[in-house]
């Protein structure tokens, strides 16, 4: 841009020299016509020759004009020059200016992802805020379900204490008792004659019947109705425990009116469950074992006694499994 004013100001120069110059030959030659004029007063000179003389100033002033039309020419040549450089800039111009609007763009696009990922923290951070309010309660869930886990088992082992003192008869013929008085005399008499234990005419009896109340349904498929168990409830845990231990070597081999009799203890029914769990782990274990010494033991939790490589005999409980 500073070229092209360079430029304007040089035509501008020249333009002001060719007017000074046509200016100062127009006064010369009207000086010299005036002088020829005088001249021809005083020496009569011809016409002929005066018409020369503006002849040749025409040619002279025609030959200038010329001169300083080339020289038009050559700065409008130059003009062009720049103008075609103007262009080359302008067309190098034209790819920064798309680039340009390429990285206009892709600012745009930078803002609206940064924007995104924004709102997408805010997500991530009220989720988190969730997360951490259901972990909480997750906490606390697990912490009631412990304690009340805990209050649980304090509830089945006051049951289990409380059951101490009950056994269980199974398969006793249904209607046997009914030849007694009631269920407790038809108990005493077959704890002192079938099973012949020292001193159970001394062992109290509070109470004994038939549980449920009402007899099994008759299954058809072994034309048999399954004999209810009798529960008996002593007073003492003692006598419990006595007969308790007394039943495997008392009743084995040892039939009653044709029925093989069991004696278990009386537990909840969460012990019944985790006694079935390690009955079913002790099939497992004898396959992989078989002829291992095993036993359930009456006890309270439920407990699988195994005997080991030296035969000790080592206790196992559901947690074990």
């Amino acid at each position: 841009m500073s070229k092209s004013k360079q430029t304007n100001r040089n035509k501008d120069r020249r333009v002001d020299q060719m007017i000074t110059a046509n200016t100062g030959r127009s006064a010369k030659n009207t000086t010299n016509s005036e002088r020829e004029n005088q001249d021809g007063d005083s020496n009569t000179e011809t016409l002929p020759s005066q018409l020369e003389q503006k002849v040749t100033i025409i040619l002279e002033n025609i030959l200038s004009i010329k001169t300083e039309v080339g020289d038009i020419k050559t700065e409008v040549g130059d003009i062009k020059t720049e103008v075609g450089d103007i262009k080359t800039e302008v067309a190098k111009i034209g790819p920064l200016t798309e680039k340009l609007e390429n990285i206009t763009r892709t600012v745009a696009d930078i803002e609206k992802s940064v924007e995104h990922a924004h709102e997408r923290i805010d997500d991530v951070v009220t989720n988190t805020a969730k997360m951490a309010t259901v972990t909480e309660l997750r906490a606390e869930l697990e912490e009631m379900q412990r304690k009340f886990s805990r209050i649980e088992d304090k509830q089945d082992d006051q049951e289990n204490r409380q059951r101490r003192i009950n056994i269980n008869i199974l398969n006793i013929p249904e209607g046997t008792e009914k030849k007694y008085s009631d269920c407790t005399d038809f108990v005493h008499e077959f704890l002192v004659k079938h099973m012949e234990i020292d001193n159970s005419s001394q062992m109290g009896i509070q109470r004994a019947h038939r549980c449920p109340s009402k007899p099994y349904r008759y299954d058809t498929t072994t034309n048999t109705t399954r004999n209810r168990p009798i529960k008996v409830a002593f007073v003492n845990a003692r006598d419990a425990r006595s007969v308790l231990m007394s039943a495997p070597r008392k009743l084995r081999n040892h039939p009653y009116n044709g029925n093989n009799i069991f004696i278990t203890d009386d537990v909840s029914v969460q012990v019944q469950r985790e006694r079935k769990k390690l009955v079913e782990y002790k099939r497992n274990f004898l396959k992989e074992h078989p002829g291992k010494k095993n036993f359930i033991a009456w006890k309270v939790p439920a407990t699988l006694m195994i005997a080991d490589e030296d035969g000790k005999m080592k206790e196992i409980t559901v947690k074990d499994i």
